[in-house]
């Protein structure tokens, strides 16, 4: 579906990559507080999964939007200005 939004392979691979390290993360985090397997804790990986996918995704399009009309580091100020909110309330 990701490849359905972006049609390149380097922003699919970075989208999912952003996703898969805070699902890692977070089974660490788990590790190192020694939390047990729960039913609260165990579907982590789908709820970050949906949770995590639309800011990335989010991110992603509005930098290649910028990318269009500015250089790469001006685009990735000018995203993160425009998207920081709407990324903070939606996590």
């Amino acid at each position: 579906m990701v490849w359905f939004l972006f049609r390149n392979v380097r922003w699919v691979l970075l989208t999912l990559a952003v996703v898969y390290a805070a699902i890692v993360w977070t089974k660490a985090r788990l590790v190192v507080l020694g939390t047990q397997l729960s039913i609260v804790s165990s579907p982590l990986d789908a709820l970050i999964t949906v949770i995590g996918m639309a800011p990335v995704i989010h991110v992603a399009i509005r930098f290649s939007e910028e990318c269009a009309t500015h250089d790469p580091f001006e685009a990735m100020q000018r995203t993160l200005r425009t998207v920081e909110p709407a990324v903070f309330w939606h996590a």
